[in-house]
């Protein structure tokens, strides 16, 4: 008699054992299945989040333009804040220092300027002139799309109300400290000292303002990087290079406070997700080895119900190997059809709940993103070993029986 003929002979004669096991199974692979499929769904959905609140912040600090100065070591803060400028100078050459150093990563776009409230004598009123240069790149960076351009020598760039009083437009020409120059374009309104600047090339107002190879301030752009106190590190690799020649201010606003908030909200949806993962590592071995002593224990009792079937069968001169084959065949079975049902079903109801309560899409297909080849594997190799492993000392004590006793006993 063939082995899949006393296995089907075997379910069919003893339905609802076989039933009960292969229930155990599913339930035991759906509820793993389950729970590490949404977990990866949560997974990708902080990802995305992240992802997303640093593509905001990005944009928020770029719009802002640079949020960093770096002022020299002897300015007053508070004339600084008062006058909007830094009264006290620098050299240059410091911020070639801190672009040629390979430690400085906090911080992009650096850019020189020398800035100066003045009377403009050929208008009679006063204006802030701003004189810089490009923006200097760093030696160890792959090159990054500028975040403002230099003004080209010769020309001037001219703040949007004093273009709209004195009628200025590119092309025009205006005369500043007895040098004429070139209106190179006019800067869109933006509600504060910038609507009354004129900027110039930086060594053409280190010139003009007798102050050679000098600079009072340092513009940069923070990098969106996660830290528990960013200004505190931009300090740190700052004075690094240059040690304490120097001080270092943030410009805040209200949106980059709220983008951090949300960053940090978005950093503990992760530590959270952490910690159901850590949940989740016990509850799914619990969870097989419950179903695993459930199949035992039903292997055991459905092999008591087949003690004179196993006698008849050593009778007949089967080996020992060969019934052990036939016993061991329904706990594989068992394992592989709960498998194939414990997966699909724990995938569909992962999936099934990942599209109601997610209120943002995941990118491309949700089931495809949620997809995990490992899984699937682990799943459908480790559930038939386990359910053979389940009913293998049950099976072993039945066939290392003596046939004699047992068809006694029967």
């Amino acid at each position: 008699m063939k082995l899949s003929h006393l296995v089907w002979r075997e379910i069919s004669h003893r339905r609802l054992n076989f039933v009960l096991m292969l229930m155990s199974v599913v339930v035991a692979v759906t509820c793993g299945v389950c729970v590490v499929t949404m977990l990866r769904g949560q997974e990708l959905y902080n990802q995305n989040q992240v992802s997303t609140l640093d593509d905001e912040i990005r944009k928020i600090t770029k719009n802002m333009g640079f949020n960093i100065l770096i002022l020299p070591k002897d300015q007053n803060l508070a004339e600084f804040y008062a006058d909007d400028y830094a009264a006290q100078t620098m050299p240059e050459t410091y911020v070639e220092d801190l672009a040629q150093n390979e430690t400085i990563f906090t911080i992009q776009h650096l850019r020189p300027a020398l800035i100066r409230k003045l009377d403009w004598p050929e208008q009679n009123r006063q204006i802030v002139l701003m004189g810089v240069r490009g923006v200097v790149p760093f030696a160890h960076r792959a090159a990054k799309k500028p975040l403002a351009n230099p003004v080209p020598q010769g020309k001037i760039d001219v703040g949007h109300l004093l273009a709209e009083e004195l009628q200025l437009e590119p092309g025009k020409q205006l005369t500043l400290l007895g040098e004429t120059f070139e209106v190179n374009t006019v800067h869109p309104a933006r509600g504060n000292k910038d609507d009354i600047t004129l900027w110039i090339d930086l060594t053409k107002a280190q010139q003009l303002l007798e102050l050679t190879g000098q600079i009072n301030i340092i513009q940069a752009l923070e990098c969106n990087c996660s830290s528990i106190d960013r200004l505190a590190e931009i300090e740190a690799e700052i004075s690094g290079v240059l040690g304490d020649q120097v001080q270092v201010v943030e410009l805040a606003s209200k949106a980059i406070a709220r983008a951090k908030a949300r960053t940090q909200i978005s950093q503990q949806g992760i530590v959270r997700l952490e910690r159901w993962k850590k949940i989740a590592s016990a509850i799914i071995p619990l969870t097989a080895v419950g179903a695993g002593l459930l199949v035992g224990l039903l292997s055991l009792a459905n092999l008591r119900q087949r003690n004179q079937e196993i006698g008849i069968l050593r009778a007949l001169g089967m080996r020992s190997s060969q019934i052990l084959r036939v016993l061991l065949a329904k706990p594989a079975m068992v394992g592989i059809l709960g498998s194939w049902i414990g997966y699909l079903g724990g995938f569909g109801v992962a999936v099934t709940l990942e599209s109601i309560w997610r209120i943002e899409d995941l990118s491309g297909s949700l089931a495809h993103s949620l997809f995990m080849l490992p899984l699937l594997v682990l799943v459908f190799v480790v559930t038939p070993i386990l359910t053979v492993m389940a009913g293998w000392l049950p099976a072993f004590y039945a066939v290392s029986q003596d046939p004699a006793i047992i068809l006694h006993d029967e």
